[in-house]
């Protein structure tokens, strides 16, 4: 089962979850800085994921999906009421 932002919502940063990244894989902080400007996310870096509001936590999953640089990134538009 894979980890997802509804788990980790009530006490996870959204910065948390960017300094998780850096330290699991061998993307590096100035990537992860060039994408938080990339996203305007530097207003949310304190901010618990529960509290971004729906299009902020897409904001965030988007930066996290590009920050490997894949080749391919395959996104679906789902509404989410939560």
């Amino acid at each position: 089962m894979g980890w997802s932002f509804k788990t980790g919502s009530t006490v996870l940063r959204t910065s948390d979850i960017l300094t998780l990244i850096v330290n699991a894989s061998s993307i590096f902080l100035q990537v992860v800085t060039a994408a938080i400007h990339q996203f305007d996310l530097e207003q949310y870096l304190k901010r618990t994921v529960k509290q971004l509001s729906g299009g902020t936590k897409r904001k965030l999953s988007t930066a996290v999906a590009l920050l490997g640089d894949p080749d391919i990134v395959l996104m679906a538009s789902y509404h989410d009421n939560t």
